[in-house]
């Protein structure tokens, strides 16, 4: 049992100059959802609610995924979907011909078959136009992220074909790792705001502590592999919970940050907010390190698919 993900970076040459949201991913996520239903919908029903081919539609298996009518764990309303967007660490506040917006996009398991039809419908939303006012842009280049922490290009501009190329990560279950015991250090910064909720209330700097965030990381990769990999991982879930619990936060400069985000659905702007900064933790967290190196891509939290809860981490 296992999950592969491929991660790819989209270079996209904005066509105008217009200002842009400082949280781009809604915008971006929100467009390509429009896009893909567009191009994937085969009653061309308003809604997906009561459609006959849901289960078999590639605009629910990728974007909006049916939850299943029963699950070991509980039973789930709604599941993550199989990818995640991110952007750059400080991207830009307007669109300017000649200056290229990267988008980094990680497709987890069978989602990768779609890889296709998914940039052609980032190519339609770019190109209709980003946020508002309406920023366009076109597609450049197609890079994927090798093995090897490396990329190599997939698609130039005139290619039509995509060459078949292999994950760039794959978790499989470690058993080894759940019965290693050592105490290890491991410092983690937090690049865009991660909104962990305990009790129905954001974390917030001052009630941090690493319990949340490592629980978290577990639950999105184990849901990621569980729902769109090979099956569930056979995590110990009581084993990682106490190993958790017996974490210290050695240091932490953390800080609550606000984003806001239009939603089309709903006609309003919508607060997206969350910790960013540095902590660092020490405990038996050899299990959680695996998870971890996935989770770079699929990051972590709620809206992780909107690109909020991306990190880095290195042993310290």
């Amino acid at each position: 049992m296992g999950l592969e993900c491929a991660t790819y970076r989209i270079e996209l040459l904005p066509q105008d100059r217009n200002a842009l949201p400082a949280f781009l991913g809604g915008a971006i996520r929100g467009a390509f959802g429009r896009s893909l239903r567009a191009l994937a919908c085969a009653t061309g029903a308003a809604t997906c609610d009561g459609c006959p081919v849901a289960a078999r539609c590639a605009y629910r298996e990728i974007f909006d995924p049916v939850p299943p009518a029963e699950h070991t764990l509980q039973r789930f309303a709604a599941i993550p979907a199989p990818y995640a967007f991110d952007l750059e660490g400080d991207p830009p506040r307007d669109s300017a011909p000649g200056r290229p917006l990267s988008i980094r996009l990680t497709l987890a398991g069978a989602a990768r078959r779609h890889l296709g039809l998914i940039l052609l419908a980032i190519d339609r939303a770019a190109s209709g136009g980003l946020a508002k006012p309406r920023a366009r842009f076109e597609r450049a280049t197609v890079h994927v992220e090798t093995g090897d922490g490396r990329e190599r290009l997939l698609l130039d501009r005139a290619d039509t074909r995509i060459p078949p190329h292999p994950p760039t990560a794959r978790l499989d279950a470690d058993p080894a790792a759940s019965a290693d015991a050592r105490d290890l250090r491991v410092a983690v910064r937090l690049i865009t705001p991660c909104r962990l909720v305990v009790r129905g209330n954001a974390v917030r700097p001052d009630g941090f502590t690493p319990y949340p965030w490592l629980m978290a990381l577990v639950r999105r990769v184990s849901l990621m592999a569980d729902f769109h990999g090979d099956g569930p991982l056979g995590l110990d879930f009581a084993d990682l919970a106490d190993r958790a619990s017996a974490t210290r936060l050695v240091d932490a400069d953390l800080r609550f940050v606000r984003v806001e985000r239009w939603s089309s659905r709903q006609r309003q702007a919508m607060p997206f907010d969350g910790l960013v900064g540095t902590f660092s933790i020490e405990g038996p967290l050899a299990p959680f390190l695996p998870l971890m190196d996935l989770a770079t891509r699929l990051n972590v939290g709620k809206h992780a698919s909107f690109g909020l809860g991306r990190f880095q981490h290195r042993l310290a």
